[in-house]
């Protein structure tokens, strides 16, 4: 009876340590993804100062994946990069309005050299 149990224990055992590996083969994206660093750039109205300005950067600053943001009251511009395996622009976006500002739209830039 004692080397019943021993075995039924040594195979619950087992079985056990397969079950981290095919949960970690069901992640969505593995933690080591080198990051997609990506450029946004917003047209936000609402903007009239510096204080402003560092709202919107400290509001970004909370969003998971953004690595830089830069506001400007005057150009009326908010330019982020983040990481788009973890951020998305929708995010950035909801930060920003979070803050009682406007998000009118992406800037695309279309230079051609």
């Amino acid at each position: 009876m004692t080397k019943l149990s021993f075995f039924l224990f040594l195979a619950l055992l087992i079985a056990g340590c397969n079950n981290p590996s095919q949960q970690s083969e069901q992640s969505e994206k593995p933690d080591n993804a080198a990051p997609a660093l990506t450029e946004l750039s917003l047209h936000v109205k609402g903007m009239s100062c510096i204080g402003c300005e560092n709202t919107i950067s400290q509001a970004l600053s909370k969003v998971k994946g953004v690595y830089e943001s830069e506001a400007s009251h005057v150009e009326e511009l908010v330019t982020v990069i983040y990481d788009a395996n973890v951020a998305t622009p929708d995010q950035i976006t909801e930060s920003i309005a979070g803050e009682g500002y406007k998000v009118i739209g992406e800037i695309v830039n279309n230079d051609t050299e």
